[in-house]
């Protein structure tokens, strides 16, 4: 999990650090926690793809700081939205077996599947470092294509891609007005329905702000989810996240799905994208899978963590018929 990320949690005067494996807080240890020494070299000295890495996280940094400091909209260039979109993919799929969804399998539906467009799910750190590398090189392309070339490109649009990364995928960004966003070492959440098909990927970058990358073939307006709604069929398990896993879309959590849509108005040349807030209760359960499937746990007020250690949601231990 990025340094630039984790800042925002320590300067936070209440910051604590919950550590599963002594069940108690614990000083946080810069050089240690969220990060594995000589990771992307494969155990060796070099450290040329994380310097690489690091470059992208900077450039990255520049464009979130916009993004800190607004409350109500924020004003992208598409190679900005395209860039922060590529990074949701990195940030994702970093980590080893981020993308396990499923620990209890059986018949093996789940392993099998994909789970973020233009990236398969990862099952070695080898393909972690293979994708990472990728990923850098689609930043460098990106970055270097002056911004008429690109918007020409894009066709004027965040919802198109430069790159399979980020294909079929537009970005929303959500506020949290109680600095409750926490995260663990496992520093991303990833949504899918029965078959796999992709649905978003929740990745907090604050106490009060995160990024999502969102399918729009389901959420680009609401008209055209109900026509992929009524194309794929009621009884069609693509039509809907999953009943097994997916604790986020639920009776008491009906309007987090119109969140998904996107808010994006051209304005001077540029996007003004809407930060939209994120509901509490909605909070409440991402805090929860983070804290059951994660190590360490990343808060700012007490009352998360103990909320989050009480209503364990259990979606991942779930056996498949």
């Amino acid at each position: 999990y990025p340094l630039l990320h984790i800042k925002n949690w320590l300067k936070q005067t209440n910051y604590k650090l919950f550590d599963k494996n002594i069940n108690d807080n614990r000083t946080y240890k810069k050089q240690e926690d969220f990060t594995i020494k000589l990771y992307y070299s494969l155990g060796k000295e070099d450290s040329t793809l994380e310097d690489n890495l690091s470059k992208f996280e900077k450039y990255i940094a520049k464009i979130i700081d916009k993004i800190k400091n607004l409350k109500c909209n924020v004003n992208l260039s598409l190679k900005e939205i395209e860039l922060l979109k590529l990074y949701c993919v990195f940030a994702a799929c970093r980590q080893h077996f981020t993308t396990e969804v499923i620990k209890l399998d059986p018949i093996g539906i789940y392993q099998s599947n994909d789970y973020i467009i233009g990236t398969h799910r990862i099952l070695t750190q080898e393909e972690v470092v293979k994708t990472c590398e990728n990923i850098f090189a689609e930043f460098e392309r990106i970055k270097q294509m002056d911004n008429d070339t690109l918007n020409k490109a894009l066709n004027n649009s965040p919802f198109n891609s430069l790159s399979d990364f980020t294909y079929g995928l537009h970005l929303n960004i959500f506020k949290n007005n109680k600095n409750s966003l926490c995260v663990s070492d496992k520093c991303a959440i990833i949504e899918n329905t029965m078959d796999s098909n992709h649905l978003f990927v929740y990745i907090p970058i604050s106490p009060n702000r995160a990024l999502m990358l969102i399918k729009t073939n389901y959420y680009q307006d609401k008209k055209t989810y109900k026509k992929y709604l009524k194309y794929l069929g009621k009884l069609n398990y693509a039509t809907h996240p999953d009943k097994w896993i997916s604790v986020i879309f639920s009776e008491d959590n009906a309007n987090f799905e119109n969140l998904l849509f996107p808010t994006y108005k051209i304005e001077k040349n540029n996007w003004m994208l809407k930060i939209q807030t994120l509901p509490n209760n909605i909070v409440k359960k991402f805090n929860s899978i983070f804290y059951e499937d994660g190590i360490l746990f990343l808060y700012v007020n007490e009352k998360d963590l103990e909320h989050a250690k009480t209503h364990q949601l259990n979606c991942r231990e779930i056996e498949v018929f």
